[in-house]
């Protein structure tokens, strides 16, 4: 796997100068990263959800949208795309890419995106080492995963209300 280096922001998003390299230097306290995340919207208005691995350092077993950090040579379209294709083997265009905003969290500026894309599970190519399972779910569904501790609490905090409007 390739060293990730992210850009260290500050408390407005904006680019301090300095980098990290994730894994080896800690975000220093009052400080963020640059990520990304998306959901894949099919035509009968369900959501792509992925169910994060056994593995993961955090929140394990626990479904969520997908999600990733950007890496200082990348825009967060070419983050996205990457994620998408790293973590479930789909090939997301730019121009399918739907901007819904960035929202500040714990350690992060959220860059959130949708793309409307019918696509068959069956022919997903999971990142094992990312994800271990894969389902459509509605809106509804999702909030009963949050409700019951099974999917990223802050993530659809974050996120809920931005996509909303999207729906028919």
């Amino acid at each position: 796997m390739a060293m990730e280096v992210w850009n260290i922001l500050d408390e407005n998003g904006n680019k301090t100068g300095k980098t990290m390299i994730r894994g080896i230097d800690k975000l220093p306290e009052g400080f963020y990263h640059e990520s990304v995340a998306i959901w894949i919207v099919n035509s009968e208005n369900k959501l792509l959800v992925q169910k994060r691995s056994s593995n993961k350092k955090r929140y394990p077993n626990m479904w969520a949208m997908t999600t990733g950090a950007m890496n200082i040579d990348e825009n967060m379209n070419q983050a996205i795309i990457r994620e998408v294709k790293e973590e479930l083997g789909i090939d997301i265009k730019e121009n399918e890419l739907i901007y819904t905003g960035v929202l500040k969290g714990n350690t992060a500026f959220i860059n959130s995106f949708i793309v409307k894309k019918d696509i068959d599970l069956k022919e997903l190519i999971l990142q094992k080492e990312e994800v271990s399972n894969v389902e459509w779910n509605s809106y509804e569904e999702i909030e009963e995963k949050y409700n019951n501790d099974e999917f990223v609490p802050h993530w659809w905090e974050y996120i809920k209300n931005d996509i909303k409007k999207y729906f028919n």
